[in-house]
């Protein structure tokens, strides 16, 4: 359970991050070999944003976090929509 609550944590900062950026800019993206903070596992990080999915003027970026667990392969993921706000 702490690994899958630490894999939520680093998939909710990724998608914060990727919050922060300019619509334009949002692309698909990784971080790799990120160390546990309590030790022991490294989880990888990656975003792939899909364009105008599902609809025009929208993107779905689904972020996925995975790790090894006793030898078991383990994976958490999300995702979310975000629309190009323009104001006037």
């Amino acid at each position: 359970n702490g690994q899958r609550s630490e894999a939520v944590s680093l998939a909710q900062k990724a998608l914060e991050s990727l919050r922060s950026a300019p619509y334009e800019d949002l692309a698909t993206g990784y971080e790799l070999d990120i160390p546990s903070s309590t030790g022991g596992t490294t989880f990888d990080v990656n975003w792939r944003v899909y364009v105008n999915d599902p609809m025009a003027g929208v993107k779905r970026i689904v972020v996925t976090v995975t790790w090894d667990h006793k030898g078991a392969a383990k994976k958490y993921e999300t995702e979310t929509i975000y629309t190009n706000i323009v104001r006037s």
